[in-house]
């Protein structure tokens, strides 16, 4: 690794205020798309997680861990409210039948949770990307105090 490389890198600092920078755009996630989509019963984990967000305990694994659930029970509600349906299109240039086109249909829901994954999704790897960074600090200061 160069000097280049190291000053490209950046710091710890950094993307903390990448993650929560991030971490604004999941609230509005949550409070635009998902929380209105989902059964009043099942709102109590979002709502948990933006609780979280909002006192600013983003970095704690509690939270990693809500929002890994939430990101794999909206995945599984976006594939249960999308269905490919394939059209044949008929002209005289596809009389063969070669000319299938295939829409993916989805529900409002399922289209409002499809907005909100990737802020999640961004939010996550920036929490992971921190927790990676201070693994690596940790893991590189060890290994000072053995040499």
């Amino acid at each position: 690794m160069t000097f280049e490389d190291l000053y490209k890198l950046e710091t710890v600092e950094e993307r903390a205020a990448h993650a929560f920078a991030a971490s604004r755009d999941c609230v509005t996630a949550l409070n635009v798309d998902i929380i209105p989509n989902l059964q009043p019963r099942e709102r109590s984990d979002p709502k948990r997680l933006i609780s979280a967000i909002e006192s600013r305990r983003i970095f704690e694994q509690d939270t990693l861990t809500e929002l890994d659930v939430l990101i794999e029970k909206v995945s599984h509600r976006i594939l249960d409210g999308s269905e490919n349906v394939e059209q044949f299109v008929a002209d005289e240039c596809h009389i063969n039948g070669d000319a299938v086109i295939t829409h993916l249909h989805r529900t409002s829901d399922a289209d409002a949770l499809a907005r909100a994954l990737p802020l999640l999704i961004e939010f996550n790897e920036t929490l992971l990307d921190v927790h990676d960074l201070m693994h690596a600090i940790r893991a590189v200061d060890k290994l000072r105090q053995r040499i």
